[in-house]
């Protein structure tokens, strides 16, 4: 049986909420770091994209829109070998009084 093995990069970085293109930036500067040691998965803390907790932001369809919209730009520069992985929030249900995170 041939084994390959497997290199996990776990992305423990600091990302700030609201900030969405900063955080773009600082996940593809991990992702790039974790090509060049040859990682084949990159993980990244949950709402990295948006920052964590989101709170009221989640009330704003813009910024929901942005999450979704740095989520392509993310994925497109993703085409090379490493698997990115990335939680996001998702329109799933409509927004009445409460947000669930999960």
């Amino acid at each position: 049986m041939d084994k390959k093995t497997i290199r996990i990069t776990g992305a423990q970085c600091s990302f700030s909420v609201g900030a969405i293109q900063e955080n773009k930036e600082t996940i593809l500067n991990c992702f790039e770091e974790a090509e060049s040691v040859e990682s084949d998965i990159v993980i990244f803390p949950e709402l990295a994209i948006t920052g964590y907790p989101p709170e009221d932001l989640l009330l704003r369809e813009s910024f929901i829109g942005k999450n979704f919209a740095v989520l392509e730009e993310i994925a497109a520069f993703s085409l090379t070998q490493v698997e990115l992985l990335v939680l996001l929030i998702e329109r799933t249900i409509p927004i009445i009084k409460t947000i669930i995170n999960g």
